[in-house]
């Protein structure tokens, strides 16, 4: 029985038309499920550079421009980031349809490689005047909050600026994942700086084991503990 069945399905004559159309339309559908396979993949991978990409430039910034910049960082992802992906993505269809790997591997590889460098340097140890990111230099003031509310000491002497500076420069942290950081600090010593340059504020709470930066994300101090009576003592002295 099996074998008259087998021999009445090669008997069938298909239309070269119908075969053809039929061809077209596997095609069709294949190129379509790798357009959308490759635009997820996209998407996810522009959306994470060009997040870290925002990041970066809300840290560089002058605050009066953080306005126009929320604004600008939604029109171009909508306009631009979204739009170039899913073009990436037909190409990447189209070229894996016709058999051609090098295309696909390269507009595939090429972000991630970015990605993992990028990632790489961002957890990777630095100083914490690298964290606090700002160069003595440029500093037109420096504020910083000790212990209490109402414990605040600012200075524009160059003199004083350099050796705050020069005691961030001896301590080092690693970064760590938002989800990590406890808000809990009430048993911690600490204090806040806040250093205004020509260009742009950088704001952070730095305590004994661990930093949380407005402008660089939450760090884990890496080796000796930050002294925080050191400053509290160096406001002290050098109050007017």
């Amino acid at each position: 029985m099996t074998d008259k069945i087998k021999q009445a399905i090669n008997e069938i004559d298909i239309p070269a038309e119908l075969s053809d159309r039929s061809v077209k339309g596997v095609h069709q559908a294949k190129a379509k499920f790798l357009f959308y396979i490759f635009l997820i993949i996209l998407l996810l991978i522009n959306s994470l550079l060009y997040r870290a990409f925002s990041l970066y430039m809300f840290g560089v910034i002058p605050t009066n421009w953080i306005g126009f910049m929320n604004i600008s960082v939604i029109i171009i992802y909508l306009f631009v980031v979204i739009p170039v992906s899913a073009y990436l993505a037909e190409q990447l269809a189209i070229q894996t349809r016709n058999r051609s790997v090098i295309f696909p591997i390269a507009i595939i590889g090429v972000p991630i490689l970015v990605f993992s460098l990028h990632t790489i340097n961002e957890y990777k140890v630095k100083g914490l005047d690298d964290i606090l990111d700002y160069h003595s230099s440029k500093v037109e003031l420096l504020v910083i909050n000790g212990g209490h509310p109402n414990d605040e000491w600012s200075t524009d002497n160059r003199e004083q600026i350099e050796q705050v500076t020069h005691f961030f420069s001896q301590y080092q942290g690693k970064k760590m994942k938002d989800r990590d950081w406890d808000g809990d600090v009430s048993n911690e010593n600490g204090f806040k700086v806040s250093v205004y340059t020509e260009d742009k504020v950088i704001v952070a709470s730095i305590y004994e084991e661990r930093i949380l930066s407005l402008n660089a994300g939450a760090y884990w101090i890496v080796g000796e503990p930050v002294d925080v009576d050191w400053v509290l003592r160096y406001i002290e002295q050098n109050e007017p």
